[in-house]
């Protein structure tokens, strides 16, 4: 099996077209504009299973952040924003929300809090672990690969160097603001007689 590195970009403020983030700003553009919508006019702005946007919706409604608008001539329910916010909700199946921040939000934060100074996998896992969101080596370590790969960090220390464990610090550069960088999984078709990309490229967050 051959591996191709693609250099892949993504338009300033466009987002990937599928997940709950995606769900949630389309929802939230129909309701700055008054419009009531179904789960189907969801799945029409999306990369998504429809199944996947049809749960979404039903919990956002035992939570609260979607009321039930009507019904339309063929039976399919419409919603409308009850409660709008920036953030998207993250609520479990029964409806309770869930209060805690992610995993790799936690990380980020613990990375621009040490940017001077540095850090290792063990100290991101004390110092970003929370009483609600624990983060395991392997978790980190992963999160700090995919960083590092990607030029947001600077290397202090390779791992067995001076006895130690490999050290890194966020490059100034790349310290840009407070929400976590996503790591996306994307599925795309490439043309290996034009070299390159053709259509889209749907993505879904990884970590």
């Amino acid at each position: 099996m051959s591996m191709l590195l693609l250099q892949l970009t993504m338009k300033k403020g466009q987002r990937p077209v599928r997940g709950e983030d995606h769900y949630w700003s389309v929802m939230l553009e129909k309701s700055r504009t008054g419009t009531a919508f179904t789960a189907r006019d969801i799945f029409e702005q999306s990369n998504a299973n429809m199944d996947t946007i049809r749960e979404f919706i039903k919990r956002l409604v035992k939570a609260g952040f979607l009321a039930k608008a009507g019904t339309l001539p063929n039976k399919a329910e419409t919603f409308s924003v009850a409660k709008v916010q920036a953030a998207t909700p993250r609520v479990r199946r029964d409806g309770t929300v869930i209060e805690t921040v992610t995993a790799t939000q936690c990380m980020w934060n613990a990375i621009r809090n040490t940017f001077r100074t540095g850090f290792t996998v063990a100290d991101l896992v004390r110092w970003a672990s929370t009483d609600d969101t624990r983060i395991t080596t392997r978790f980190a370590a992963a999160y700090i690969d995919h960083l590092n790969k990607s030029g947001y960090l600077i290397p202090l220390m390779t791992d067995g160097m001076a006895g130690g464990e490999a050290m890194w610090k966020l490059d100034p550069s790349k310290n840009t603001g407070p929400l976590t960088p996503m790591i996306l999984r994307a599925k795309i078709v490439f043309d290996q007689n034009r070299n390159e990309v053709v259509g889209g490229a749907p993505a879904e967050e990884l970590l």
